[in-house]
């Protein structure tokens, strides 16, 4: 397994460059400076904890990339309108992100949910990496699993930022293209200045948390499983009232996990079933 999620990540690596050499230009350099650390993995002793954790800081990389593609869309190549235009449709003609952001106020209640959104939206980048490493203290077997599952996920993701660039709330009511007042707990300037702040389109908050309930659900049980059920529900909560995300983009990164997951958890139950059996 360690094997194959390092054959993905190469193989991400080559088609993406190739992306950046004929649609962009040169990618930058901390991009190939990535092959260097993979090349030295298997001559260093301490190669099984270092190859463990490498997939989350090519994942850093590969964000970061997005940035070159993002600097060469112009209003006219996002998806602007479309999305506004679907967003009312399913909700009788209002945006969620303007409606709870009105009806919850600005009392004292407003001010603590505000602030638990904003610590829930910054989990995005914690939790995996604390999951993996609560998988590879305590179910080291499934470790591989579960990241490549997660690298999966991760990289269709990023090519969909590619093929579908999207506008999230904020942006659009920066730019006049949503007359309802859209404020968010970041300054439109610092995430403007963000890898891809038109990434909205399937919303990877939605499917990390989805998959890393469902992991929690497979590996330890329905109870434990339901309780981290609470995760997917509070991100798709906290990134729609901060003004980061449309509800549509959270069904669709939850429709991507879903659509990736019931296989791989029917091939994992297949093997490990065809393992328990005696020779």
């Amino acid at each position: 397994m360690p094997r194959t999620v390092l054959v993905i990540q190469i193989t991400y690596l080559v088609c993406v460059s190739l992306l950046f050499i004929l649609r962009v230009g040169t990618p930058n350099i901390l991009f190939f400076a990535l092959a260097v650390p993979i090349g030295l993995i298997w001559s260093v002793r301490s190669r099984g904890f270092i190859l463990a954790f490498s997939p989350f800081v090519a994942m850093v990389f590969f964000y970061e990339q997005l940035r070159s593609i993002a600097a060469q869309l112009t209003h006219a190549s996002i998806h602007i309108i479309d999305l506004v235009a679907w967003e009312r449709a399913l909700f009788g003609g209002a945006l969620p992100t303007f409606w709870l952001q009105q009806r919850l106020g600005s009392g004292l209640a407003a001010r603590v949910l505000w602030n638990s959104s904003i610590v829930v939206y910054g989990t995005h980048f914690v939790s995996p990496v604390l999951l993996a490493l609560l998988i590879w203290s305590h179910r080291r077997d499934f470790y591989w699993r579960y990241i490549g599952g997660l690298l999966v996920i991760t990289y269709l993701g990023f090519l969909g930022y590619v093929i579908f660039p999207a506008a999230p709330p904020w942006w659009a009511y920066h730019f006049g293209y949503i007359t309802e007042p859209i404020r968010s707990h970041l300054s439109a300037g610092v995430l403007l200045q963000t890898p891809n702040p038109v990434a909205a389109m399937p919303s990877l908050h939605a499917a990390w948390a989805l998959y890393m309930a469902l992991i929690v659900w497979r590996l330890w049980g329905r109870w434990i499983g339901l309780g981290a059920m609470l995760l997917p529900l509070a991100m798709c909560f906290a990134t729609v009232y901060l003004g980061h995300h449309y509800v549509i983009d959270q069904f669709a990164g939850w429709a991507l996990t879903v659509i990736l997951y019931v296989p791989m958890d029917w091939v994992w139950s297949r093997r490990i079933s065809i393992e328990a059996q005696p020779v």
